[in-house]
């Protein structure tokens, strides 16, 4: 099977048991993560937003298995100082 390419291949949404997960050192709008769940809704992904701060128990508690599930994750900073 060719490799995707574009969002689907930089993402892997192959990979079963797929989450797409935004990490911020910020609170983000709820339009703003409404309008993200909205654009992923078709992806066969699923979509989780979390601070880093508090990254590993809220993958957890959503129920990311941390030992066999693909995770994409997609991080959003206010600061180039919080990498």
């Amino acid at each position: 099977m060719p490799a995707a390419r574009g969002l689907s291949g930089l993402l892997n949404f192959g990979a079963e048991r797929h989450w797409t997960v935004f990490v911020s050192d910020f609170a983000l709008p709820s339009p703003d993560i409404r309008r993200v769940g909205q654009q992923l809704s078709d992806a066969p992904t699923r979509v989780l937003f979390c601070r880093a701060d508090e990254l590993k128990p809220q993958l957890q508690k959503a129920g990311v298995d941390l030992e066999n599930d693909y995770v994409s994750l997609q991080v959003i900073l206010s600061k180039f100082d919080n990498i």
